[in-house]
């Protein structure tokens, strides 16, 4: 009986060997080149990486006040956040940075995206023929639409691959990013433009007119307020900065 235990708990260990020598070898594989999956299907490897980007991008703009990189900003939490409304003089009603906040941060999206979506072709390009593809790209375009809800990006461009009589050919790649970031700057935009009307922006009423957001304003010093949009039942949000009718220090 006790031999029998022996040689169950053998086998059992055997087996356990196996697997995690299989799982290590498909792993490995994965890594290897050539063996990446692109080519098996262009269209999911450019959706993942508009995906990626996009998705990285928003996370950018929604902490730095709608830019990547603001170039007026205060530093907030350790992060700089960007101005949406600004005035260097004491007194005066802000001016508005941009014309509309959502091109502002459709454009941002965009300048993210496109380096990065070359980049992801000229991989795909190269991984498949390393597979025995002959593979040409040709230029194309592409844009970025800001949706209630979502993120829409289309990439334009024609793609051939030949593989001795298989042709696979592709001229259009999209990708949908779940989000609100089309309704925060919207509501950014309202807030900005109260500001430089009036140097001031009644969140409280506007909470109680829409109850799906959450607004934060803190008054950092006598010259700058920052606000934070916030979606309650995501919890997505969007930071920015205004400048308005700003007091000398000590006022």
């Amino acid at each position: 009986m006790a031999g029998k235990k022996g040689q169950i708990t053998l086998f059992i260990i055997i087996a356990l060997i196996i697997i995690a020598a299989a799982i290590a070898f498909l792993v490995l594989r994965s890594r290897l080149p050539g063996t990446d999956k692109s080519s098996d299907n262009p269209e999911d490897y450019i959706d993942k990486c508009m995906q990626d980007a996009g998705k990285q991008a928003i996370k950018l703009l929604s902490e730095h006040g709608g830019y990547v990189q603001p170039g007026y900003f205060i530093l907030y939490d350790n992060k700089t956040v960007g101005y949406t409304c600004y005035n260097n003089n004491y007194y005066y009603t802000c001016i508005m940075q941009n014309p509309s906040v959502v091109s502002l941060i459709r454009d941002e999206i965009y300048n993210y995206i496109e380096p990065r979506l070359e980049s992801c072709y000229s991989t795909l390009k190269k991984n498949m023929e390393k597979k025995g593809y002959d593979v040409e790209l040709k230029a194309g375009n592409f844009s970025v639409e800001l949706k209630p809800g979502k993120v829409e990006l289309i990439s334009n461009r024609e793609m051939t691959a030949r593989k001795n009589e298989e042709v696979k050919t592709y001229d259009e790649f999209e990708s949908s990013i779940t989000s609100p970031i089309y309704e925060m700057a919207g509501i950014a935009q309202e807030i900005s433009n109260q500001e430089a009307k009036f140097c001031n922006f009644e969140y409280i009423g506007f909470m109680m007119l829409y109850n799906r957001w959450e607004i934060e304003k803190d008054d950092v010093n006598s010259q700058t307020k920052i606000y934070t949009i916030k979606e309650r039942q995501t919890g997505n949000s969007f930071r920015f900065a205004t400048r308005s009718c700003a007091l000398t220090a000590g006022m």
